[in-house]
């Protein structure tokens, strides 16, 4: 046998290597950036590192689809949490937000759009951006000066296109009634799609938007965007190919004909919006089946039928997949994070400003008897108010006026966090206080107080509603054209943390879950040479000679999610939920070890990636010039308006109430 030469060969690993097929046991041999062998026994020339993975898993590295660091990835070159949990592709630029273009005068709505629908801490983002550029391929020109602990891919936005070409009138078309008061006109929507080919022709890999009623300026308005016509999207496509070939990616509810609430939806209005979508998306995919790929995400229970349509309308296998999230979308409480159901007594906000930031001095005075009772009495001054058959829609209310969810107070699927984010009906804490003799609240109270439980202190609560299993989850590993997506690394920081939930997917759905298994193989091949497959990263995502180094070695008895903790680590210290991870033996970028065990090498060779498609633009070559700003121009002020509508939403809304009721809280005291 021929001697090859190598840098690294990982030795008598378990290779699970992405495309879908059996595991199998062989060497890899690494050579640069890439992999020059695979199988067993190799004989290499030479003197490389050599690392024993017998009894080890081998799989690409993660490739996640849908991240949020375009502010975070100026300041924090580890991209954490992501890059320690496999991680080792990230794909930013989702939902239609992002920081390009953006002409300065109106950098502060890029920022503030950002912080009201991916609910990242303002102040971190304005103080912790580091403005580099103005039009799009500078914003690429700027990332790729930089260096990180796995490889970056862009998409254009909604927003800031809409932005450069149409300045403070980004948005006057998405409100109310204003596709038809305030169309875009055709000059503008030929501009648009002449930014967004120029972004692809430089590197952007796609562009992506957001046509879903709970994403919302800080003013209470819809992203610019959401109620774009087909003509613009269509538009759009066109020019995404013309660049060279993408994703068209959004977030929807396919149900915004127009901002009205979801109760007062006309059901034919709705179901005409519905078909029109289908029917464009299909027209799209039609016309440029080689160079078009389209991404969305869905809820689990609609991943039957986006399977079935996605067969039967994508001209090319994967042209269409659609995102669905491994881990039921959730609101985190505890006593760090500051947001519980006893934060607006008085008696607990005294025990906080006494505790100085101090976890463990918090608990202790609140164990203290007087205090306790003090706070619980006030937590049960709230009283229920609404439809009481909809516990998010359900509001509790107090003397004072302070408005918060329902479940808050009932503990209606409320449950301690568990590592399976599965819990069953009897870990609710409304069973606990059945068993307990206990009234709810006092159940949650000492539940919070358990920061060395099992649960860490932390209380959990889906969004959408839980029906005590994930099998509607679980079943997406058994269906075509559906892909895990929407963890939204770097974004909910108050809310969540989901962006280890490439690491769920392997421990609960492919070894810990009582209710049945999918096979392993099948759920590395969704978080890898699908998502490659996807976005045209066709370097990576296989464990294959002349592929990408990229790789994870995995201890998989050991593998598992830690229970989320909140921690001030964002600029200006201002705080987020994060989650850790063990059971990663090392992972490989570029062929270069940037973790092992969990503690980072000190090595950054994730780069920016470009579009391997583009046909080629450079930062001067940029051809619409930037709205000015025209101040006369007025928006009316939605905020009230989308409160009261974002209150049985998810993460981008539920975020938003309790900014709101926080501020309204100040203003009470």
């Amino acid at each position: 046998m021929t001697q090859i030469t190598a840098d690294l060969v990982i030795q008598g690993a378990t290779i699970l290597d992405g495309t879908g097929a059996p595991a199998f046991v062989a060497d890899i041999a690494i050579a640069g950036e890439l992999i020059v062998a695979v199988g067993q026994d190799l004989k290499v020339a030479g003197n490389p590192q050599l690392i024993n993975a017998a009894g080890l898993l081998v799989a690409p590295g993660w490739i996640d689809v849908h991240t949020h660091f375009d502010a975070q990835a100026t300041w924090d070159p580890l991209l954490s949490p992501s890059t320690s949990a496999g991680v080792t592709t990230a794909i930013m630029g989702n939902c239609g937000v992002g920081f390009a273009p953006c002409q300065k005068e109106l950098r502060p709505f890029l920022l503030d759009l950002m912080e009201a629908v991916e609910d990242i801490p303002g102040t971190a983002l304005h103080e912790g951006i580091q403005w580099e550029w103005e039009t799009f391929p500078e914003y690429l020109d700027a990332l790729a000066r930089r260096s990180y602990a796995c490889d970056l891919a862009v998409m254009i936005g909604h927003g800031g296109v809409r932005t450069w070409v149409m300045g403070k009138r980004a948005s006057l078309a998405d409100m109310p009634g204003g596709a038809d008061k305030n169309p875009v006109t055709s000059e503008e929507i030929a501009a648009i799609g002449t930014v967004v080919r120029e972004a692809v022709a430089a590197g952007a890999f796609g562009f992506s938007t957001s046509r879903l009623l709970l994403h919302r300026d800080k003013h209470g308005i819809l992203t610019p965007g959401a109620l774009a016509s087909k003509e613009e999207v269509l538009c759009i496509c066109d020019a995404v190919v013309a660049g060279g070939g993408g994703i068209f990616e959004f977030s929807t509810d396919f149900a915004s004909y127009d901002d009205l609430p979801y109760i007062k939806h006309d059901p034919k209005k709705r179901q005409d919006y519905f078909n029109s979508e289908l029917e464009w998306l299909a027209a799209a995919m039609a016309k440029h089946p080689d160079k078009l790929r389209i991404s969305f995400g869905a809820s689990a229970d609609g991943a039957e039928f986006w399977s079935r349509w996605t067969s039967k309308r994508q001209q090319v296998p994967g042209q269409c997949l659609v995102q669905v999230q491994i881990r039921p979308q959730s609101f985190h409480m505890s006593l760090a994070s500051g947001i519980t159901m006893f934060t607006p007594s008085p008696e607990f906000r005294r025990a906080q400003q006494e505790a100085g930031g101090h976890t463990g001095r918090l608990v202790e005075l609140l164990k203290e008897p007087g205090r306790r009772s003090a706070i619980l009495q006030d937590a049960q001054k709230f009283t229920l108010h609404g439809q009481q058959t909809h516990q998010i829609q359900a509001l509790a209310v107090n003397e004072k006026g302070v408005r918060l969810p329902a479940w808050f107070y009932t503990g209606h699927d409320v449950y301690p966090w568990t590592p399976s984010y599965e819990p069953t009906a009897d870990m609710a804490v409304t069973s606990i206080a059945a068993r307990s003799g206990k009234h709810v609240l006092e159940v949650c109270y000492d539940l919070l107080l358990e920061t060395g439980g099992p649960h860490a202190g932390v209380l959990w609560h889906p969004l959408f509603g839980y029906s005590g299993h994930n099998d509607n989850i679980a079943s997406m590993f058994h269906r075509q054209n559906i892909i895990p997506g929407f963890g939204d690394a770097g974004a909910h920081n108050t809310i969540l943390t989901d962006a280890v939930a490439a690491t769920s997917s392997l421990c609960h759905y492919g070894r810990d879950r009582a209710r049945g298994l999918a096979p392993l193989e099948k759920i590395v091949k969704t978080q890898t040479s699908d998502a490659a497959t996807l976005f045209g990263l066709l370097d990576r995502g296989v464990v294959r000679p002349g592929k990408r180094a990229d790789l994870n070695i995995i201890d998989f008895d050991r593998l598992n999610v830690k229970a989320p903790y909140w921690c001030n680590d964002l600029p200006t210290n201002a705080g987020r939920w994060m989650q850790n991870v063990e059971g990663y033996h090392t992972t490989i970028v570029r062929g270069v070890i940037t973790f092992q065990n969990g503690k980072h090498s000190g090595e950054l060779p994730g780069k920016l990636v470009r579009n391997p498609r583009a046909v080629g633009l450079s930062a001067n070559s940029v051809s619409v010039t930037a709205a000015g700003v025209d101040e006369s121009v007025t928006m009316e002020d939605l905020t009230e308006y989308a409160v009261e509508l974002s209150r049985d939403g998810g993460a981008s809304a539920q975020a938003r109430v309790l900014r709101h009721e926080q501020l309204s809280q100040r203003s009470r005291l």
